[in-house]
């Protein structure tokens, strides 16, 4: 079938967007035309560069003459032809413009400005599309467009099997691999999985969000083979694998506790869900103790905290752990394993019961008690009502001051400056919205003041401490940083663009 315009009108102003960003200071405008559309124009403000002269006005006028628009996988990833011949499938950078064209060519894009475009396209039905409509870049395209690849149906997963067992290049291009759901699959994937799994010889990043039932023998020979096809991926070992990631009752399995210990150079490790019955790995060579002695190259662990027992013998290269979920006293357990090499840490919202005492820990203990700490996240229960539910660590409490200081109460636009006497971290909160609800936007604005009201109440209190910024996101609003300036009389705001859902396994 044909590209639809707005598909196109939509890839050729990201295209737009992408160069004018990287190439800022170079470019002072690209205008662009897909068919019968209007010209449109992407502008920048170019700064005095040799290389303005020549590229002070590109025009770019793409037509889609290729055989189909392919679909990323779980449409029709496998109806790609093996192979481009035709030269009207190239007309992306390989058409020859005629005299009638050089209006529209002032001047030819290099290759290395295209892959620099190309790498910062993460929309699959672009690359998709990138695969299609350009022999020089196809390759290129569809070496991001298979290296992580996520799954939740079966027919997505079914054909991606045909197109890799088609194609056994792709396989190579495979660099994680997300498996979310098995469970409804057919037969026919279930026998196509394995062997394709056991083709991702380059594998470096395993997560497998998916359940092994109850257990129990079972009369239906679906579940059956559905549970012989998640204990045969379990039995398969991949050399370059450095990450893994499963949850719920899939990480108390012993088939798990086998699988982590037959890659000894995992540096990440992710054991969440709400199942915490690790009874079933056994005593000795089962034990949590014997495969952390075994994983002397792992950096970051998501875990239970009780996952991390006294006699816990933590591997000595730790320094990122994610709490999935705390009791009352597990902040302290962790701090006495792991708080002097912690340099990240993250933990998850903590309901405590009502017979439980619960001293939260302040940001002063937090600093003493992980002193190489770069990076804390909370993560905060979704309510409609802005406010500070209880946690684990108690950040809105005030700063303990000398007395000299007592009487000085900083302004809102401005921050009182002590000298700093030890390092300081980034402090992230974060609220996870279920995602059954609709987004109500005078709800999100209303979280999006008060968080920014905390935040400053934090780096008045804590800027000049210990907490060197605080980032905050709610519902859809991105992250907001909020810092003191240089001087450290200020504070200055503005969305941060890099923050990532996983920033705390790379700090």
């Amino acid at each position: 079938m044909d590209v639809a315009p707005a598909e196109w009108d939509l890839f050729l102003k990201e295209t737009a967007f992408a160069v004018l960003r990287d190439w800022d200071g170079y470019l002072e405008r690209i205008v662009y035309r897909h068919t019968t559309a209007p010209w449109r124009s992407q502008l920048t403000i170019a700064s005095g560069s040799a290389l303005i002269a020549r590229l002070k006005r590109i025009s770019i006028r793409n037509v889609a003459m290729g055989r189909g628009w392919v679909k990323p996988f779980g449409h029709d990833l496998v109806d790609r032809p093996q192979s481009i011949t035709s030269p009207e499938d190239n007309a992306l950078t390989d058409r020859q413009a005629s005299p009638s064209d050089e209006a529209s060519f002032s001047v030819d894009l290099p290759v290395e400005l295209w892959l620099t475009i190309l790498g910062h396209i993460t929309d699959k039905a672009t690359l998709a599309v990138l695969t299609q409509v350009s022999r020089t870049f196809s390759h290129e395209a569809e070496a991001r467009l298979y290296h992580t690849v996520t799954f939740d149906l079966d027919p997505a997963i079914y054909r991606f099997c045909e197109s890799v067992l088609a194609d056994p290049r792709r396989a190579t291009l495979v660099v994680g691999f997300h498996l979310m759901a098995i469970e409804n699959a057919y037969g026919s994937t279930l026998r196509a999985l394995l062997p394709v799994l056991q083709s991702l010889r380059n594998l470096e990043y395993l997560k497998l969000n998916i359940s092994l039932g109850s257990g129990l023998p079972s009369l239906d020979s679906h579940d059956e083979q559905h549970r012989r096809t998640l204990t045969a991926i379990l039995g398969l070992r991949f050399p370059r694998l450095r990450g893994f990631a499963t949850t719920g009752a899939l990480s108390t399995q012993p088939q798990s506790l086998r699988f982590v210990l037959g890659h000894p150079r995992l540096e990440e490790l992710e054991f969440n869900g709400s199942c915490y019955d690790y009874s079933a790995w056994g005593p000795g060579a089962g034990s949590s103790t014997a495969m952390f002695q075994a994983l002397s190259s792992l950096r970051a662990l998501a875990c239970r905290s009780w996952f991390l027992h006294d006699n816990c013998a933590v591997a000595g290269s730790l320094t990122h752990f994610h709490a999935t979920s705390l009791n009352p006293a597990g902040l302290v357990h962790i701090a006495r394993l792991l708080g002097k090499r912690l340099v990240s840490l993250r933990i998850a919202h903590c309901v405590p019961f009502s017979f439980q005492h619960f001293e939260p820990m302040s940001l002063d203990e937090v600093a003493s008690k992980f002193p190489r700490l770069r990076f804390l996240q909370l993560d905060m229960e979704y309510r409609v009502k802005p406010y500070i539910n209880k946690h684990p660590i108690v950040f809105t409490a005030p700063c303990p001051r000398p007395a000299s200081e007592n009487s000085v109460t900083a302004p809102d636009a401005h921050v009182h400056a002590r000298p700093r006497s030890r390092s300081r971290f980034t402090l992230a909160l974060s609220y996870a919205r279920p995602q059954t609800r609709a987004v109500d936007m005078t709800v999100a604005a209303a979280w999006h003041e008060f968080l920014n009201r905390t935040a400053l109440q934090v780096l008045r209190g804590w800027g000049d401490d210990c907490v060197a910024r605080v980032v905050y996101r709610h519902t859809i609003i991105p992250y907001v940083s909020v810092a003191l300036s240089a001087d450290g009389m200020r504070l200055v705001r503005r969305q941060d663009t890099e923050m990532r859902e996983d920033e705390w396994k790379w700090v």
